[in-house]
């Protein structure tokens, strides 16, 4: 994700290059900033894996710019400008939320194109990786990151643990790799994670 980072700070400041240095009213600034910038990183969120801290260098030298520039300060705190107009926030999604939310969509879309075929094997990979059984993205994210292979799965798994997103079956994605009757999946035998671990008969 470094180059794609790369590209969408780059598009970024020279927005706001070009924003602090236009002849705007308030109502043109705040349009931009929502109708065409913001638009064009969003386009992209459903295919990117950027961490939080990846996405919070994109979009800060947007707000920096571009609140001033529509009459806002600066500096007001950043639960209301991501907090949504319904609830008198501003109404703009913070690209980490847009990409875990763009996920999440895609996964639930029932289809039998390239790309859902490809997330069912990033998703059938990552779980032969993590040892957990069809609902591994129950688990918390951090106990397993350590033996995962970063990709588009463990980024929405990421996504889900931060937030206490619980997603417990996924229609599009489906499949027992269990063959016998008392074959159980590793690390749910191994696991301590708030539960004893179970007796030698039932293993």
């Amino acid at each position: 994700m470094e180059a794609e980072v790369q590209y969408l700070k780059q598009k970024a400041n020279e927005w706001a290059d070009k924003i602090q240095t236009g002849h705007l009213t308030h109502k043109e600034a705040w349009y931009c900033l929502k109708a065409t910038v913001l638009r064009s990183i969003e386009y992209a969120l459903p295919a990117t894996t950027m961490t939080y801290k990846q996405t919070e260098s994109i979009i800060s030298p947007i707000l920096r710019v571009g609140l001033p520039r529509a009459g806002i300060c600066r500096n007001i705190s950043r639960q209301i400008v991501f907090t949504p107009i319904k609830y008198q926030g501003f109404g703009i999604r913070h690209p980490f939320i847009g990409q875990g939310i763009a996920k999440l969509r895609v996964v639930f879309n029932v289809s039998q194109t390239l790309t859902q075929l490809l997330i069912n094997v990033s998703w059938k990979q990552t779980r032969l990786e993590s040892g957990y059984g069809e609902n591994f993205l129950l688990k918390h994210y951090l106990w397993i990151q350590p033996v995962l292979t970063s990709g588009w799965m463990t980024s929405l798994w990421e996504f889900l643990s931060m937030y206490g997103i619980q997603l417990k079956r996924v229609d599009s994605i489906q499949g027992n790799d269990l063959r016998h009757t008392r074959d159980a999946y590793l690390m749910e035998m191994l696991s301590l994670e708030n539960e004893k671990l179970p007796k030698a008969d039932k293993v």
